[in-house]
């Protein structure tokens, strides 16, 4: 793979089911990693609801979370919008 890039870069396979070879991986940002993890397959529907649903104080992370399958923090990242903040 040579050398990083960029510092922000991390490396990334983009077949999960295959190991880490320079043919099988590529760098990538935080961001797009968070986008590809199976867990996280999200879209712009998922997290525009999401931001809805989070509108209602009564609804904690952890409701929220729960009901997506995924961590309160990444719940908390598509608030603040550190993932998805493009939609």
């Amino acid at each position: 793979m040579g050398s990083r890039p960029d510092p922000k870069l991390t490396l990334e396979r983009v077949d999960n089911d295959k190991g880490y070879s320079p043919e099988n991986c590529k760098w990538a940002t935080r961001k797009e990693q968070y986008r590809n993890k199976r867990a996280y397959r999200w879209n712009k529907l998922d997290a525009d609801k999401v931001r809805t649903i989070r509108a209602d104080p009564r609804r904690p992370y952890r409701i929220i979370a729960d009901e997506y399958g995924v961590t309160r923090h990444m719940i908390g990242m598509v608030i603040r919008g550190d993932c998805w903040k493009d939609v």
